[in-house]
């Protein structure tokens, strides 16, 4: 006696395959709109390039971010609500644009204020560097 002959299936089951294509359009479609987001240019400068700086340097605005989260533009301390309007009002005396000083030990949260109110401010050159050990506070 002879059972029921199996045939080979010799089709493709493209169900699957059309699943992953529509999760990966989706995807696409949801990524393709941050890529032309263009947010806060940020060079970073390595502290051999303070030591070879020319002279006749470009006037910059310097704020230095210190350890315990206080804010200096030149030798002054600014409190944090204060730091907005005070680049703002320094601004137009450095076309350069600003840079920012940080201490090794800051938090990210100070860093992420200074370089906002720096964008809020309508400055779109920033340059953050990380202060030499001998500068720190």
């Amino acid at each position: 006696m002879k059972g029921p002959e199996k045939s080979v299936m010799d089709e493709i089951n493209i169900t699957p395959l059309t699943d992953i294509f529509l999760v990966l359009l989706i995807i696409m479609m949801v990524v393709a709109p941050m890529l032309h987001y263009r947010a806060l240019q940020v060079s970073a400068i390595s502290s051999d390039a303070e030591s070879a700086a020319n002279p006749d340097e470009p006037k910059v605005l310097v704020v230095a971010i210190n350890a315990d989260g206080h804010y200096l533009i030149g030798e002054q301390e600014v409190p944090n609500p204060d730091l907005l309007n005070r680049i703002r009002q320094e601004a137009p005396a450095h076309p350069e644009g600003v840079l920012v000083e940080l201490n090794p030990d800051a938090t990210l949260e100070s860093l992420t204020f200074v370089l906002n109110a720096v964008s809020t401010a309508g400055i779109t050159k920033v340059s953050v560097i990380e202060q030499a050990a001998a500068s720190v506070k």
